[in-house]
């Protein structure tokens, strides 16, 4: 046979040509896709940043025109015009002479004379103050404080000093039952010499020395002492005055019971009454520690403090239980707000130690518990 004048390629380099033509193929249009999607996504980019810059733009000419509108607003005599709204007369009247129709003028009001002849203006009365749960004894009346303005706006040596047992009382005030009772009592001695004390006058006053109460009781025992110097007490005036010992107990305790009871070495007083009054509720002028101060520590008579801080003198020859009632009130109400403040100070302090007291007892008992 004879050889054909072209040479051929051999079947394995066929074979190779012919899978690359396909694979070539098939890859075109993948790469034609992608190419695609990538020049719309460009496209719409464009689009999105020319809109962006329009916005930017119209903000910024917006800002300006803002800018200067407030620059022409700050310039001296600008004033912006008020719209009128609607037709009327006016309205053409003032459109006719180029004035502002809701600028009006406004005209003082010159004062007439007469208000110059009236004096000052007069001043507004104040509101009265109240409060709860408070003694209306204790409440000054009107009269009274008028009164005692006019006794201060009064030269001081005009007035008189209270050396007079007179002063104890306060005068024109309430007369009843108050929440402050004053008591004193007067004895008389029994048994061997007189030594032993028995009642024999009980006297109550109010917190303005007003007598609420005073009898004189009769004995129950025989009276070896009648002790007159000093009680003022005379076998006489018990068996005309005197009544029953259990009626004056009974009267007694109903007047002080839940009052402030006030008076001098008021445990005597109470144990001759047979009665007892709670620690609390008693102010005796003998134990207040102020007043023990002023003389060394010791426990002063009555006599001694209303000389040295009333000027008055009581006990000069018989007592009055009356009149000593009335002392140790006035010597509470002059240091009433000093006392009352001690007593809270004292009573809170004590609720303090009492309650680390009861503190230190449980934890010692758990202590022990475990």
């Amino acid at each position: 046979m004879a050889k054909s004048k072209f040479k051929t390629k051999p079947k394995k380099e066929q074979l190779m040509h012919h899978e690359e033509s396909k694979k070539s193929q098939h890859a075109q249009p993948s790469v034609n896709h992608d190419t695609g999607l990538k020049a719309t996504n460009q496209v719409f980019k464009t689009k999105m940043d020319s809109n962006n810059i329009g916005a930017i733009v119209a903000n910024e000419t917006e800002a300006g025109v803002v800018k200067d509108e407030m620059k022409m607003k700050k310039r001296k005599g600008f004033k912006e015009k008020k719209k009128v709204t609607g037709l009327s007369n006016w309205a053409a009247l003032c459109s006719a002479w180029k004035k502002d129709p809701c600028a009006r003028k406004t005209h003082k009001v010159k004062k007439s004379d007469d208000s110059k002849d009236e004096g000052p203006p007069a001043k507004k009365a104040k509101p009265d103050i109240w409060f709860d749960d408070v003694d209306e004894s204790l409440l000054e009346s009107d009269d009274e404080t008028s009164k005692l303005k006019k006794k201060k706006n009064t030269d001081k040596s005009s007035e008189p000093l209270p050396t007079s047992v007179e002063s104890l009382v306060k005068k024109d005030a309430f007369q009843g039952k108050t929440k402050c009772i004053g008591m004193d009592c007067e004895m008389v001695g029994t048994g061997h010499d007189g030594e032993e004390s028995i009642l024999a006058r009980v006297s109550l006053v109010n917190i303005y020395g007003h007598c609420l109460y005073d009898k004189y009781v009769k004995p129950r025992e025989k009276v070896t002492d009648y002790r007159t110097a000093y009680s003022g007490v005379t076998k006489e005036l018990i068996e005309e005055k005197g009544e029953p010992f259990l009626k004056v107990q009974r009267e007694v305790s109903d007047l002080i019971s839940g009052a402030v009871l006030v008076g001098h070495a008021l445990n005597n007083d109470l144990r001759v009454l047979f009665l007892s009054h709670p620690h609390r509720d008693v102010r005796d002028t003998s134990n207040y520690k102020p007043f023990r101060e002023m003389f060394d520590g010791k426990m002063p008579s009555l006599k001694k403090l209303s000389e040295k801080l009333l000027g008055v003198s009581v006990q000069k020859g018989e007592h009055s239980s009356v009149e000593d009632a009335q002392a140790a009130m006035r010597l509470y109400t002059m240091h009433k707000k000093k006392w009352e403040k001690a007593l809270k100070d004292a009573y809170r302090l004590r609720k303090k130690i009492n309650a680390k007291t009861r503190k230190k007892k449980t934890e010692e008992e758990l202590e022990l518990s475990d």
